[in-house]
């Protein structure tokens, strides 16, 4: 070996030598991670039916990640998400925690590797529980919900060539293991054909005469990117769903669980198989709710029946190895059960509560049901007195407090949070300016075709009748991120020029305090606050102008009643 070749071996060397510490505990910024650690600080030990990370049961540890990604300098920093999983999910709930991480800083080897090319390198928070993560930049997902562990260590890298994701590391086995249940999941939605449901054979006939519909479903077909089949409700819909083999899938779900025993706990195996069951379960669900619903319209006892007895066998039959002590844990699986507790419900016509507490032990039907009110708040006639009756069952403290915290932000004659929106003339408008008052407040956005209908069938009306009134006042308030959308939209709002107040929801990152509370993301909606800040309604728009003024009369005449929420 010549003297040259030498030193070109001794340099590559210790550029790998560089490159090992940047990947393993090269120190860096202290604003960004703690310095120093490295992905084997927390390295556990595996083995037949180890636990995949270091920390004990119970033992707060912080999930140490380090991300190599090519991705534009325009991509900014990488957001961390990271929830409680038994609690994610919920509307109500303190255990999520974000952080905005900066790219490293450059290194000895920049000039060797593309520019593109960025390093995040993070510890979390401690947790001292099952976890979900989310890494992203901005809308653009990395990582979607993966399980995590107190004490877990990854390294994750993105291919600049196919953005096929590869996981080294001590915990790299559970990232593998999820990732590979994913493709299954992606496998089954792609082989299972999206279903273009009619009313009648008549209109599915009706359909295909047009030569132009015939462009349509191809268009339509390859949106998604896979076959597009007709059914017609009822008999047509059912064989087609009895013709999914969902068993199938779940079989393979087995399979692959099965592959990591030699390398993770049998609670990490049961908890990530009962969360892509969950999912794959949930998807099923969503499309027999939707059938079943087309069938009860078409009012043929027969076809009923045979819907109800396939449902029923669904739900016994799938996925019924998960532990309940998992079903807690794993929120996709709680959102399955969830939702085939409420498809069987309404098949019974027993009520959510009754239906869960028939279904699970009390600590799993109290838990779905927190849940359901929570997700379903808006939709449930009688929601206050089901969360009332609910608090005076549930013994579990942390599940009383979140039933508290639900009913002290929905229930009518709480307190409403102070509002500050910004007006059209560029004036403050707040929550102090309308004591004494019943307030309207509208929320809308740009582009909702559902907004613009309400604001012409019963807002409009609503503004005109209520104009010139002394204690009523309309605020009809854009939720649009940006100012503009909503000046531009003000003179096409369907609404008269005078009688109500215009307002915008100004935003910070996207987010506005006041919308953000009491989560209203979905649009329209409206609130009706009495005496200036006591909630009398909040959630969806009155379905006929009679409801709305109702409502409104309501807090007029009697301004202290009880009143449920829409």
């Amino acid at each position: 070996m010549t003297r040259n070749s030498r030193r070109s071996t001794d340099s590559l060397r210790s550029s790998v030598s560089c490159l090992r510490s940047l990947f393993i505990g090269h120190p860096t910024r202290s604003d960004t991670f703690t310095p120093g650690f490295g992905l084997a600080d927390t390295a556990g030990s595996a083995g037949q039916g180890g636990a995949s990370s270091a920390a004990a049961v119970g033992e707060a540890a912080p999930v140490t990640v380090y991300l190599v990604h090519r991705i534009p300098e325009s991509a900014g920093n990488l957001i961390v998400d990271l929830w409680d999983a038994e609690m994610y999910g919920l509307e109500d709930f303190s255990n999520h925690q974000q952080m905005e991480i900066p790219p490293m800083d450059a290194h000895i080897l920049t000039g060797l590797m593309p520019r593109e090319e960025r390093g995040y390198k993070f510890r979390t928070p401690s947790i001292s529980v099952p976890s979900i993560l989310r890494l992203s930049f901005g809308a653009n997902p990395v990582i979607r919900d993966y399980r995590v562990s107190p004490g877990d260590s990854i390294m994750i890298q993105v291919s600049p060539q196919s953005s096929a994701i590869t996981f080294s590391g001590p915990s790299s086995f559970k990232f593998r293991l999820q990732k590979e249940l994913q493709e299954v999941l992606s496998a089954s939605v792609q082989e299972t054909d999206v279903v273009l449901p009619f009313n009648s054979d008549d209109g599915y006939r009706t359909f295909l005469a047009e030569p132009k519909n015939h462009t349509a479903w191809d268009t339509i077909s390859r949106s998604f990117g896979r076959k597009t089949s007709p059914v017609v409700a009822g008999k047509s819909e059912l064989e087609f769903l009895k013709s999914i083999d969902y068993k199938k899938w779940e079989v393979e779900v087995s399979q692959r669980v099965g592959f990591y025993e030699k390398w993770l706990s049998e609670a990490d195996r049961m908890a990530i198989k009962a969360g892509i069951l969950g999912r794959l379960g949930y998807i099923h669900v969503a499309r027999l709710q939707g059938a079943y619903e087309r069938v009860v319209q078409l009012d043929e006892p027969q076809i009923e029946r045979e819907f109800e007895g396939f449902i029923s066998q669904y739900a016994d039959e799938f996925a019924k190895d998960i532990p309940v002590e998992t079903a807690l844990q794993v929120p996709q699986f709680r959102n399955f059960l969830l939702s085939k507790s409420k498809l069987s419900a309404d098949v019974s016509g027993n009520s959510f509560l009754e239906q869960v507490r028939g279904e699970y032990p009390s600590a799993v039907a109290d838990r779905l049901a927190i849940q359901y009110l929570s997700d379903y708040r808006r939709r449930i006639p009688d929601f206050e007195s089901q969360a009332k009756e609910l608090l005076s069952q549930v013994a579990e403290p942390s599940l009383k407090a979140e039933l508290e915290i639900m009913l002290g932000k929905f229930g009518s004659g709480s307190k409403v949070i102070s509002f500050d929106w910004l007006g059209i003339d560029g004036k403050r408008i707040q929550t102090d300016e309308y004591k004494d008052k019943v307030i309207l407040m509208d929320f809308w956005i740009s582009g909702c075709g559902a907004c613009k209908a309400f604001h012409k069938k019963i807002l409009s009306p609503l503004i005109s009748r209520y104009a010139e009134h002394p204690k009523v006042e309309i605020i009809s308030v854009s939720a649009d991120r940006k100012p503009d959308y909503w000046q531009r939209q003000n003179g096409t709002l369907n609404v008269p020029d005078a009688g109500y107040t215009p307002a915008y929801a100004e935003q910070e990152e996207g987010k506005n305090t006041f919308l953000s509370h009491y989560n209203i993301q979905s649009f329209p909606q409206w609130m009706i606050i009495r005496d200036g800040g006591s909630l009398l309604n909040l959630g969806r728009v009155p379905a006929t102008l009679e409801e709305a003024e109702g409502l409104i009369e309501r807090a007029l005449s009697n301004p202290t009643s009880q009143s449920n929420l829409l």
